[in-house]
């Protein structure tokens, strides 16, 4: 079982590279209540909202019949 002294060292091991991605799941794990979006997340969102403007989707029914569910 980790305690705080190893999380701390795995911290100071860990590579620069991803250091953001393990702060996001810290914060997560602490239940700060703030949802943490990222500016990937934001693209991923007005994306799927073009989508849906350009009329680009399919409902939960036809996802189920064309996979025999």
């Amino acid at each position: 079982m980790a305690d705080r002294q190893s999380l701390h060292q795995l911290i100071e091991v860990l590579p620069e590279s991803e250091l953001e991605e393990a702060g996001r799941i810290l914060q997560a794990l602490c239940g700060n209540g703030e949802d943490v979006v990222t500016p990937e997340n934001l693209a991923e969102i007005e994306q799927a909202r073009a989508e849906i403007q350009r009329g680009e989707w399919v409902t939960l029914e036809q996802i189920k019949s064309e996979n025999g569910l």
